[in-house]
């Protein structure tokens, strides 16, 4: 990770609710916390995993460059994987990245619980975020 991603994932894992209020850093009974959560039995490393108002697990995945569409492959794997690991009918999925591609918006545009978030200013020393639009990547009914 680079130095603006560290500072940026850092920043994220102490103040999730910048993202959504009531999100938390999931956290297990064994200690485990959501921070780079490690999917069991993979090598795979999920950058944060939450839990929100509902208690539905949130898999957050940053990406300091521009958000291409094949991080959603990336993501929509994490997902299934947290699904069937904690055996949950519902895992929400968001993808904060510097841009969001008109690709991104795309590939995301019909995924339920597909969230994509453009970050324009990160000042974690300040302990301030501004967080551009927030693209709700779900269908229109």
């Amino acid at each position: 990770k680079g130095t603006l991603n560290i500072k940026l994932y850092d920043y994220l894992v102490r103040n999730l609710s910048v993202i959504e209020k009531g999100l938390k850093i999931y956290e297990a009974q064994d200690g485990t916390t959501g921070a780079e959560y490690i999917i069991p039995r993979t090598s795979r490393r999920i950058d944060i995993l939450a839990t929100d108002n509902q208690n539905n697990f949130v898999v957050i995945e940053l990406k300091v460059s521009r958000g291409y569409e094949k991080v959603v492959g990336q993501t929509l794997y994490y997902q299934s994987m947290i699904k069937s690991h904690f055996n949950q009918p519902k895992v929400r999925a968001i993808i904060i990245a510097r841009e969001i591609t008109p690709e991104l918006k795309a590939a995301t545009q019909f995924l339920p619980d597909f969230e994509l978030f453009d970050i324009n200013f990160i000042d974690a020393e300040q302990n301030k975020m501004k967080t551009g639009q927030a693209y709700q990547a779900k269908a229109q009914k």
